[in-house]
């Protein structure tokens, strides 16, 4: 089975709804900026998807998978600054099911 067959059984059978890094070329639903940034100027997340009142999730894990920060927003820009220097894996997660992941550098 291909990658795309074991995408569309995981999406038929499980409910299971993504957005794959190659994906944000096409359908970007968020963006990052700056970035990399600085610890205290911090990173604006800005959702490009619509329905953003409806509440989305941000993750921010290190690298080797610890939650180091999680919030619930329902607004369409939101500033996290604050974050010790390091790279991190940004996840948002949409009340559709929908997720993205980005790589985050704070130096």
């Amino acid at each position: 089975m291909d990658d795309q067959a074991c995408r569309d059984v995981a999406c038929n059978v499980f409910g299971i709804r993504s957005i794959q890094l190659g994906d944000a070329l096409t359908s970007e639903p968020l963006r990052v900026f700056p970035n990399p940034s600085s610890s205290t100027q911090g990173f604006e997340l800005d959702v490009l998807k619509p329905n953003v009142n409806d509440g989305y999730q941000v993750k921010l894990m290190s690298m080797d998978g610890r939650l180091i920060y999680s919030n619930i927003f329902t607004k369409a820009k939101v500033v996290i600054k604050d974050i010790p220097p390091s790279a991190y894996l940004l996840e948002v997660v949409f009340n559709d099911g929908c997720k993205a992941v980005k790589k985050v550098i704070i130096n």
